[in-house]
């Protein structure tokens, strides 16, 4: 059996985040960094013209990367 090449693995990769960011949950990928949604509440605006625009509430992907070292690893 051949290994799964890259694109393959990507792919599975977002749709299994994908799928859990849409449950709510937040996302651990080690060496990559956590997914997660922050919900922002409705907000009202002011044209120009000053008509008001009401913008719905919604809900937004974040990502934060893993911290890494300041130096990288010597390699033996």
């Amino acid at each position: 059996m051949a290994a799964p090449a890259l694109e393959d693995v990507a792919q599975a990769l977002a749709e299994l985040v994908q799928e859990a960011l849409m449950r709510g949950e937040s996302v651990y990928v080690p060496g990559i960094g956590t997914f997660s949604v922050e919900h922002h509440g409705s907000t009202t605006e002011q044209l120009p013209d000053g008509r008001l625009v009401l913008h719905p509430p919604r809900d937004v992907v974040c990502f934060t990367p893993e911290a890494t070292s300041a130096e990288p690893e010597a390699s033996h």
